[in-house]
């Protein structure tokens, strides 16, 4: 059996000039041989090389045993729609012995587009273990698709590939009656089926759509069509029409042995699931008593593997609901989250008053007792904050359009007030308020929107025309964000929104109630803020430099210990949140750094502003990162930071990074002096918080990622990983160690004045220019060595840390 390692190491390595095409005639897209319809085309990976081509992204066939790695021997096929219709890709071969992984990627060789992927198909006897499938894929007549042939983790060997193409034919695509209901009329609405249970059979659209064709769109197409067996449920809420209501918070006892197994196949990757089935389901209904999130889960009280969907049965009577649409009213679904009790599940959708929802609850596989509790979390009407003051415009009216408006007009909110407002969206406009808020140092700034309408909340930083994101979040009775605000003018920005986020422009006319009402709040403390970092030089370089990576290109490649998640939980085996080494030898850097220039990704994975493309674009927030300066006691490879480990901290600093792709500095004023650890490694890290959890100002798995980026010029050094929480093991590895031979390496260079310190501080462990408490920190991890010995006698002891509690403060 194959065992998923549960963490997953990639690296995209970008397309070079003048790539060399090996001897093997299709061992690269450029040079793919052609793909004939039904004809099986033998292939050989064993000559082959891996091709300079992006490694696949394995989320989007998350469960099938891609893993593809970053040294895979492939070959290339190409295959051009003649029209419209379903090809279906396989390497099924009796006599094949490869493990394959098959990509498919549709646009140009110099420009390709992963649109399918698989590594493992379902079991067929009548082909080799572990052959991959993309059946029934959507082509659109005249584009060519490239399909990349490797193995599991690198395999090589023989095998076929062989595509079936099915076209719509002319009276497919003339057809009106629906494939899912027998009409009679030739052929039916949707031309890809169509032509697919017509070529199984061809009477389906030369005499008429009967019931048979119906039954083979459902085999062929995927159609859903619903059936429960009602006449002896085994409980109540056996099947979906007849959920039980559920009207207020509450936890319900199930048992579902002997239930109907009814209801569609949610897809495996929206569940978070190993499979796409749902067997013996109960059903639950809830109408919204308001806006908000409704959530149904297992936690603490499963014993047994659990599942929950729910789907929007809508503002109308649940009893005319057409329960054949249940897979296009899915809204969420779950099979395992880590809440507590034995494999729970945990959903949470965001609902609008007034409308229906449909709770389904099942086992992940039939066990012989399915006893348990299902808890359910209903929204409540939202009870707005006492407003200290109001936002001065009549609905109807735009008066604080800000930075949407011909004349910008905001209303002022300080800290500690909290402001009445209103919003309506009604014939295709809507109200957007802006309010603007002073801030006159470094502050920690809590700003709240309560309302019982969805909304989206923005803090601006910057004038109209040149305003930046420093935070989106949306919700709807406590949409609230927490950021860092250096001294400056800033923008908070309150607009109506659907329960997807989206701003509304229909359906909140005013006279809505108290849906047409929210208020806004701001707190702060004072803070220390992190500087944004962007691109460029240091601010004030010392006469010193020293280089991992001499070049500063970054195109060649980036270097990443885990790929953009598809899901928030280490279960799935990925995480945004990683670490990175870096040592400089005991030697390299003396005296002071001034400055620290590191190669860095900031980026989004998603689709491009015009909705065409998807991949890995600049982030249009700044994402935030730590980065700190440590000494290596053993003087070996980084190892462990903290207590009883060999890496000691001597400054640390929170940076946000602007999006890009270049090198940008961190800058030190005043300078961090390591002149008394002459003869220790001294360690760049940087850390990356997890950007998946709404933290930070970052909207919740949207995509954020954060990476170190370099080039192959000392391909002969090392960078060193920590993999967040996936990982327990509170050691960095080097990232060959975790899976993967990396041919870029991170830039990392330190800059300053190596002779020397100049300080009248001796107390001033970290050069911060004050003695405080990562001063002590610093004393105490050395206590008994020789350093940091501020009294000369050889050792840190108790001499040391009076001198340094008489220096506490700022240095003279």
């Amino acid at each position: 059996m194959k065992m998923n390692t549960g963490t997953s190491l990639t690296m995209a390595v970008l397309l070079a000039a003048g790539v060399t095409v090996p001897a093997l005639g299709n061992n690269e897209c450029s040079t793919a041989t052609v793909l004939v319809d039904d004809v099986p085309a033998a292939f050989d990976t064993t000559a082959a090389t891996s091709s300079a081509n992006p490694v696949p992204d394995e989320t989007q066939c998350p469960n099938t045993f891609l893993a593809w790695g970053t040294s895979n021997p492939d070959v290339w096929f190409r295959f051009t729609a003649p029209e419209n219709g379903r090809a279906t890709f396989s390497t099924c071969s009796p006599a094949g012995s490869l493990d394959t992984s098959m990509v498919i990627y549709a646009g140009t060789c110099n420009s390709l587009t992963q649109v399918a992927c698989n590594g493992d198909a379902t079991p067929n006897a009548n082909c080799q273990q572990f052959y991959s499938l993309v059946s029934d894929f959507e082509v659109v007549g005249g584009t060519t698709y490239f399909i990349r042939i490797g193995g599991y983790q690198g395999e090589q060997g023989t095998g076929n590939i062989t595509v079936n193409f099915i076209g719509a034919s002319e009276v497919c695509g003339n057809s009106t009656g629906d494939c899912g209901e027998a009409h009679g009329g030739q052929g039916c609405n949707d031309p890809v089926c169509c032509a697919a249970v017509c070529a199984v059979n061809p009477l389906c659209c030369d005499l008429g759509w009967d019931q048979s064709c119906v039954e083979t769109a459902i085999t062929e197409c995927g159609i859903f069509i619903y059936s429960c067996d009602g006449a002896n449920p085994a409980v109540p809420n056996d099947c979906a029409p007849n959920a039980t209501v559920v009207s207020a918070d509450s936890s319900v006892n199930f048992n579902l042995a002997n239930c109907n197994s009814d209801g569609p196949d949610d897809p495996a990757n929206v569940c978070q699931s190993a499979n796409t089935l749902f067997f013996n389901s109960v059903w639950y209904r809830v109408q919204a008593p308001a806006n908000g999130a409704l959530r149904a889960n297992t936690c603490g009280v499963s014993t047994f593997d659990t599942k929950i969907a729910i789907y929007n049965l809508g503002a109308g009577n649940p009893a005319s609901f057409d329960y054949n649409t249940l897979p296009d009213v899915l809204l969420g679904c779950n099979d395992f989250v880590d809440c507590g009790g034995f494999d729970p599940s945990d959903v949470s959708v965001n609902v609008t008053a007034g409308n229906w929802y449909l709770i389904r609850l099942a086992a992940f596989e039939t066990q012989p007792v399915m006893t348990g509790a299902i808890n359910f979390d209903l929204p409540q009407p939202c009870q707005l904050d006492t407003a200290t003051g109001n936002e001065g415009e009549a609905c109807g009216e735009d008066t604080n359009g800000g930075c949407n408006s011909t004349i910008p007009a905001t209303t002022p909110i300080s800290p500690g007030q909290t402001i009445a407002g209103n919003f309506w969206a009604n014939g295709g406009t809507r109200d957007t308020d802006w309010y603007g808020l002073s801030v006159g140092s470094d502050q920690s700034v809590t700003v709240t929107v309560k309302s019982n309408q969805f909304n989206r909340l923005l803090v601006l930083s910057g004038a109209c025309g040149s305003t930046g994101t420093v935070a989106s979040v949306a919700g709807s009775c406590g949409t609230t964000t927490t950021v860092c605000l250096s001294s400056g003018n800033y923008f908070l920005f309150v607009g109506a929104t659907d329960a997807a986020g989206n701003a509304l422009f229909e359906g909140l006319p005013c006279g809505s109630g108290s849906f047409n009402d929210y208020t806004i709040a701001v707190t702060a403390t004072p803070s220390s803020c992190p500087v944004v970092i962007a691109p460029g030089a240091c601010a004030n370089p010392g006469p010193n430099t020293a280089t991992i990576n001499s070049s500063e290109t970054i195109a060649a490649g980036i270097v990443r210990c885990a790929a953009q998640p598809a899901f928030p939980a280490c279960a799935s085996g990925y995480t945004t949140e990683n670490s990175y080494a870096r040592t400089f030898a005991a030697g390299t850097v003396g005296g002071q750094i001034q400055c620290v220039r590191l190669g860095l990704y900031s980026v989004r994975r998603g689709t491009n502003a015009a909705g065409t493309a998807c991949g890995l674009f600049l982030s249009d927030l700044p994402l935030p990162a730590t980065v700190g300066i440590y000494r290596d006691t053993d003087g070996g490879a980084p190892r462990i930071r903290g207590e009883g480990g060999d890496l000691v901290l001597i400054d640390s600093r929170l940076v946000l990074m602007a999006g890009q792709a270049a090198i940008s500095p961190v800058n030190y004023d005043p300078p961090v002096c390591v002149e008394d650890f002459a003869g220790q490694n001294i360690v760049v890290v940087v850390d990356f918080p997890s950007t998946q959890n709404g933290e930070n100002g970052i909207p919740a798995n949207a995509g954020y990622q954060m990476l170190v980026a370099g080039n192959n010029v000392d391909a002969g050094s090392q960078t060193y990983c920590k993999l967040g929480p996936c990982d327990t093991n509170p050691e960095f590895k080097l990232t060959e160690q975790i899976g993967a031979a990396f041919i870029t390496r991170w830039y990392v260079a330190l800059n300053g004045d190596f002779s020397g310190c100049s300080t009248n501080c001796p107390t001033d462990i970290n050069g911060d220019g004050l003695t405080g408490a990562a001063d002590l920190s610093a004393l105490l991890n050395g206590w008994g060595s020789a350093s940091p010995d501020l009294d000369g006698d050889g050792t840190v002891g108790a001499s040391d840390l009076s001198t340094l509690l008489n220096g506490w403060g700022a240095c003279p």
